[in-house]
């Protein structure tokens, strides 16, 4: 468009012979940078947005506000400045022209740049710091919201209102055009997911959100509904639907592990899930202005949802797309923020890298569910981060309660709303505005109410499971163990509260007639088609019977005790060795085929919640096999080049290549695929 217009002033004083076009210039400069700035303010991003991210791409949502505040002054400039320069032009005294087109309308651009830069903190507090109203989850769609706001960071991009609140339109208008009453939501995505959870809602149809998008659990999703079909990412070219409140009797199911040994669906209807939020926005929301949420908890968990994506969503906050990975990603986005919200979990917690605590900025509030956490963390994370806020509940009943740990016991302070009761045998009742079924719900825990109102957690009724804070039942996994025809019995326990898992089978056949690491991998295969690897038992033990206490019972702490032998004692070369698979040998090379058991001792403490076979181990079985296949005995005095290309975790095969030289033994492992994992020079 400048292009165009200096390009038109130019031909007019070159045909013309007239310096009446040239004198034009400075007004087509301001008109073509006026309507580049208005066009922008169309397009949704603005001109000084644009600018203002080259210096800080995460741009918070006043700052959006303010550069599009920005821009229309520079408009209104631009106006001044073409009119003035135009005035000039038509006066005709090439005198004055030059005086205001040449100084003084450089004056003017320079004294608005300084005054800018004067004013922008007073600005920026009294007009423009201010979060979004906090509406009803039902009345979202129907709000009085800037488009412009920002509603949620991509990896290289942002999601405004306006855009937000159009996909959620399309969506519910292509989902309005079917007669499916059952969606599958299984976006990765938060933005595309919570768009597709608002248009199932807004199209009062049925919402169902998989534990995840293995084969066997959609295939028991569909089995169950059999006209499930799944919301399409982006939607374009349909109908679009008319913006209104969402039916509040609108469902949502999120799939849960049940105590029976098949995974339960458990529904909520768009009021219950309105009055959760609202419920969680009475309690912090006053700390919480100007706050961004992110966090390590995947959308498709009710508490990443409510928490992650729903909350700052409803409220008016920026929520970030994609979850965190670790501990390590916590750090590096609360870098990028001193505002931030962390929605994470024991697991993630429990492992926070010591670095966190060197840290300047400290995030305004950390939020942990999914099991308790160990007062030495919350302690540990408080030091480090912030203080961390504890949720009690569940997928069937929401939020129950909260605490700030200070003590492995301290007390539940229950949300607004909720009422409890203790049944005969200890389990918690809970009747709660955030469930869809009325009346008292029994909850596996065994509870001690206290005077003050809140109550004490003394443990687990049934056999469920919190296993890196993911719920899971026992019964199911020990179902799926014992439909193999090699296995007689198994029961499956966790190796510590809340943490992995491990597994005792007892077979049907003999034991030296077995191949239990090639059994094992099958039995994961299967697991691993309808759970995360996070809950699949780590730890496997063939035993000929089940341990049992005095009274004759099979308890937790002599299932524990079967797989270490109770005290502790020194690892003796055996026990750290790993099972040989087979073997090639040749008159200077070897390639032998190596299992690596989940029960090696070497594992313990490399790394706590997340084992991987020591480099050193992987030095001496090398130096061992060495020695056992060439026939000499080889005490290295050093290892050279050695490199370690990826790590070996409990279960894997792997491949290990020797290869003999006159002053050497080169070595190097190797996965199933062949790729390198590890490769030294042993010297003797």
């Amino acid at each position: 468009m400048l292009a165009v217009l200096l390009s038109g002033c130019a031909a007019w004083a070159l045909l013309s012979g007239d310096s009446f076009g040239a004198m034009l210039y400075p007004v087509a400069v301001n008109l073509g940078f006026l309507g580049y700035f208005l066009l922008s303010l169309r397009a949704g991003q603005s001109a000084i947005e644009r600018l203002a991210r080259i210096a800080e791409p995460n741009l918070p949502p006043e700052g959006v506000r303010y550069t599009r505040f920005l821009t229309k002054a520079w408009c209104l400039l631009f106006l001044i400045n073409a009119t003035l320069a135009l005035l000039t032009a038509l006066h005709g005294d090439r005198v004055l022209w030059a005086l205001y087109n040449g100084v003084l309308g450089y004056f003017l651009v320079g004294a608005a740049l300084l005054g800018e830069r004067l004013l922008r903190p007073w600005l920026m507090r009294s007009r423009f710091w201010r979060p979004e109203p906090t509406v009803s989850l039902l009345s979202l769609l129907v709000s009085n919201r800037d488009p412009h706001s920002m509603v949620a960071r991509r990896k290289s991009s942002v999601v405004t209102w306006g855009e937000f609140r159009s996909m959620v339109l399309a969506k519910a208008g292509a989902i309005s055009a079917t007669s499916v009453e059952d969606w599958l939501l299984g976006e990765e995505d938060a933005v595309e997911f919570v768009s597709s959870l608002l248009a199932v809602g807004l199209a009062g149809r049925h919402a169902i959100v998989p534990q995840n998008l293995r084969p066997d659990t959609l295939a028991a999703l569909r089995a169950r509904f059999p006209s499930l079909l799944r919301v399409a990412a982006r939607v374009s070219g349909g109908p679009v639907a008319a913006p209104r409140p969402i039916e509040e009797r609108s469902r949502v199911s999120f799939q849960t592990s049940g105590s029976t040994g098949t995974p339960t669906v458990a529904t909520r209807t768009f009021r219950c899930l309105a009055n959760e939020v609202a419920a969680h926005e009475s309690i912090w929301g006053s700390r919480l202005a100007g706050a961004e949420f992110t966090g390590t908890v995947p959308h498709h968990f009710i508490y990443g949802a409510l928490f992650r994506v729903l909350w700052p969503l409803v409220s008016g906050r920026v929520f970030d797309a994609d979850p965190l990975s670790d501990g390590f990603a916590i750090i590096t986005r609360l870098a990028s923020s001193p505002r931030l919200v962390v929605v994470s979990s024991p697991s993630v917690l429990s492992r926070l890298p010591e670095i966190a605590g060197s840290l300047p900025v400290r995030p305004l509030a950390v939020f942990s569910s999914g099991s308790p956490l160990a007062a030495s963390d919350a302690r540990r994370c408080a030091i480090q981060l912030a203080p961390v806020t504890e949720v009690y509940g569940s997928t069937e009943t929401g939020g129950v309660a909260w605490r700030q740990c200070e003590e492995a016991d301290s007390p539940w302070i229950t949300l607004p709303g909720v009422s409890l009761e203790v049944d005969a045998e200890g389990r918690l009742l809970i009747t709660s505005p955030f469930a869809s079924r009325e009346g008292p719900m029994v909850v596996g825990d065994r509870v001690e109410l206290l005077a003050h109102g809140g109550f004490r957690l003394l443990g687990r009724a049934d056999r469920i499971a919190k296993v890196e804070g993911r719920r899971i039942s026992l019964a199911e996994l020990e179902a799926t163990v014992q439909a193999e025809p090699w296995v007689d019995s198994c029961v499956v326990f966790p190796l510590t509260d809340g943490g992995r898992l491990a597994a005792a089978v007892v077979p049907r056949w003999s034991i030296s007639q077995l191949d239990f690491p090639t059994a094992v991998a099958a039995i994961r295969d299967q697991l691993a088609q309808r759970h995360d690897p996070v809950v699949i038992p780590r730890v496997w033990r063939l035993l000929p019977s089940l341990p049992h206490d005095a009274r004759g019972k099979v308890t937790l702490e002599s299932l524990r005790a079967s797989l270490w032998g109770g005290a502790r004692h020194e690892i003796s070369a055996e026990a750290a060795f790993p099972g040989l698979l087979s073997h090639q040998l040749g008159q200077d090379e070897a390639e032998i085929s190596l299992h690596v058991p989940p029960e090696l001792p070497l594992f313990a403490g490399h790394f706590p919640g997340h084992p991987i076979l020591p480099g050193v181990s992987m030095i001496d079985w090398a130096v061992r096999l060495a020695n056992a296949v060439f026939g000499f005995t080889l005490t290295p005095a050093g290892v050279e080049q050695l490199k370690f290309n990826q790590p070996t975790f409990p279960g894997e095969r792997v491949g290990l290549r020797l290869r003999r030289y006159p002053d050497s033994v080169h070595f190097t492992y190797v996965d199933v695929q062949g790729n390198p994992k590890a490769a030294g020079i042993l010297r003797p």
